[in-house]
């Protein structure tokens, strides 16, 4: 007997996310909590509820038979309904973590399928950005390009609605910004470092990359005040980042000695001792 059929099919959807949050962090209703999810796969694949996460996935200690068969479930909804954008892009999402070979192409679908739905963009920009973050050379600046190519679809989407305080608009201009660094795309960085500036102006704690990449422009092009300016810009409520300290390194390879001590004098004073930014 397959173990949704402990599950009443006469339950709605907030049912089934109801017990599901009960079932989250208790690992002896593990089958219960399978069916639960097995449940709501076969009857709505199509349903918004995929896109929040917390209370769907399996359990870390979920036993190998219930991964296969929500993988299982998951292909049987995919061939059931191959150009329907929700259901390709859900499972997607949910089987990224299990297995994202089979799972990314899948998004990329949904994003083709759907191409004003900003989600799947965003979904495939992180994705990336995990990736080439986490590799080197030839291999990262693939997988920056693809960051460049659903994250700049993203930012068109999004538009400026809300453009001095969103947060989801600012990670995904930071992601593309320092991908277009990490691609030696410099007029795009600088597009794009403004473009932040503009929407954190407001912000009481501001993220400092985008004046770190100004200043590392600067240097390129030889304007050591312009980069030390940005290097020495450290108002009281602001995160650091490695490209930070990447423009100190630069200045210090100029002989800007004192300006790199001026800037560590400063960070010790405020208490500023690592990066803070999560991509």
């Amino acid at each position: 007997m397959a173990c949704e059929d402990q599950f009443d099919n006469s339950h709605q959807l907030e049912d089934g996310l109801r017990l599901l949050a009960f079932y989250r962090r208790k690992p002896e209703f593990g089958d219960k909590r399978a069916a639960v999810i097995l449940w709501m796969i076969s009857n709505h694949p199509d349903s918004i509820v995929w896109r929040h996460t917390a209370p769907l996935y399996l359990l870390r200690d979920s036993n190998v038979e219930h991964i296969s068969q929500v993988k299982d479930r998951w292909l049987q909804c995919v061939a059931k309904e191959p150009d329907n954008a929700e259901v390709l892009g859900n499972a997607g999402v949910y089987l990224q973590n299990v297995d994202s070979d089979f799972a990314v192409p899948l998004i990329k679908r949904a994003a083709e399928l759907a191409p004003t739905e900003k989600y799947w963009c965003n979904i495939l920009s992180r994705f990336y950005f995990w990736k080439a973050s986490t590799s080197e050379g030839d291999s990262k600046k693939a997988f920056a390009r693809e960051v460049l190519k659903f994250g700049l679809k993203y930012i068109e989407l999004y538009g400026d609605y809300d453009k001095h305080g969103n947060a989801l608009r600012e990670k995904e201009i930071r992601r593309c910004m320092i991908c277009a660094f990490w691609c030696d795309e410099f007029s795009l960085v600088k597009s794009l470092a403004k473009a932040h500036l503009k929407i954190t102006q407001s912000w009481i704690g501001k993220p400092k990359v985008s004046r770190s990449m100004l200043g590392l422009l600067a240097v390129r092009k030889g304007y050591l005040s312009e980069a030390k300016k940005h290097l020495l810009y450290l108002p009281r409520k602001i995160f650091l980042d490695e490209f930070d300290l990447r423009l100190a390194d630069e200045l210090l390879k100029l002989g800007e000695v004192e300006t790199v001590r001026r800037y560590f004098n400063k960070r010790r004073t405020l208490g500023l001792f690592c990066a803070n930014w999560r991509g």
